[in-house]
């Protein structure tokens, strides 16, 4: 049996992610569900994602509600990443407006920032995300690509190809500039 996670311990990791939060309290939730709207979207996103795979978006009041609820601060921000898409634990979403995400899954400790795009090549070849990524403004990603652990990805990059772990990538096309030294 696969061990699963509730969308509530999602929603923590989401949050310990974030800079200069060391603890993570219902005061500091409240705080950033209402000044951070990245935060907000994120929290119906994963209640959306809850509710898909439970198939309460359909049936019930709670379903319908946060998917309309989803799909209104996704037009309102101009963050789109579909619930159909696996996403792991700590997604840090830094500035919303023109993020587009259609990937086949997201791992662990995702960091995206504004205007960054994730696109498919006739909706079948789809990028996959590893832990640890980190995608700068700006970037563009589409096509059968793997962003492997720990690769972060430069502002205003195209990646067309895939990038190896620890690597930093920059320009357009794509292109290695170094590897992230891992102090362990």
């Amino acid at each position: 049996m696969k061990n699963s996670i509730s969308f509530i311990d999602y929603i923590k990791s989401d949050m310990e992610v974030r800079p200069n939060l060391k603890h993570v309290t219902l005061g500091h939730f409240l705080k950033m569900y209402f000044t951070s709207p990245t935060f907000r979207f994120q929290v119906w996103l994963r209640i959306s994602h809850a509710c898909k795979k439970s198939k309460l978006i359909l049936y019930s009041p709670i379903g319908i509600y946060s998917f309309w609820r989803f799909r209104n601060l996704e037009y309102k921000y101009g963050i789109h990443i579909g619930t159909h898409i696996h996403i792991g634990k700590g997604l840090h979403v830094v500035h919303g407006d023109g993020v587009y995400v259609n990937a086949k899954s997201i791992g662990d400790n995702f960091t995206v920032y504004q205007n960054v795009t994730f696109g498919s090549i006739n909706d079948i070849k789809k990028p996959t995300i590893g832990n640890g990524v980190t995608v700068n403004p700006g970037a563009v990603i589409y096509g059968d690509v793997y962003l492997h652990d720990n690769c972060v990805v430069g502002a205003n990059s195209v990646v067309n190809k895939d990038i190896e772990e620890n690597d930093i990538v920059a320009g357009a096309p794509a292109r290695s500039i170094m590897k992230k030294i891992r102090n362990e």
